[in-house]
């Protein structure tokens, strides 16, 4: 009994489909995890937990700035890396600006905050109750 050349053909076009397929599922699965990384790491606010993130921020400002300037300051949000905090004086926030934004941000960094790279200072209340 002999088998036509077509069946032959279908049964290799398929094996070939399959495994085609299975590439194409096993390449796009890295593909993903890395495009979620990137948005973690470069829009941190746009994922699900932007809560999350300026609260993870304000846990660490304390350890960062030191107790008397956390005192007068407030992390409000944090955007594609821009840090806004309110200063509830403008002498201060002038001085943060000019002298302490880049020491702010490389303390932030090491305590493995990498995704800040600017620090807006602006009046308002340092008070999460106002």
């Amino acid at each position: 009994m002999t088998r036509k050349p077509e069946a032959r053909v279908r049964y290799l076009e398929l094996e070939q489909e399959e495994r085609r397929l299975e590439r194409e599922r096993t390449s796009l699965r890295p593909l993903s995890e890395t495009v979620k990384k990137l948005l973690k790491k470069y829009a941190p606010s746009h994922s699900s937990d932007a809560v999350d993130g300026i609260q993870g921020v304000r846990k660490l400002w304390r350890q960062v700035v030191g107790v008397e300037i956390s005192q007068h300051t407030l992390p409000v949000r944090w955007k594609e890396g821009v840090l806004t905090v309110n200063v509830d004086s403008n002498p201060l926030a002038t001085e943060l600006k000019s002298f302490g934004e880049r020491a702010i941000i490389e303390n932030l960094r090491e305590q493995g905050l990498d995704n800040v790279h600017t620090i807006h200072f602006r009046n308002g209340s340092s008070d999460l109750n106002s």
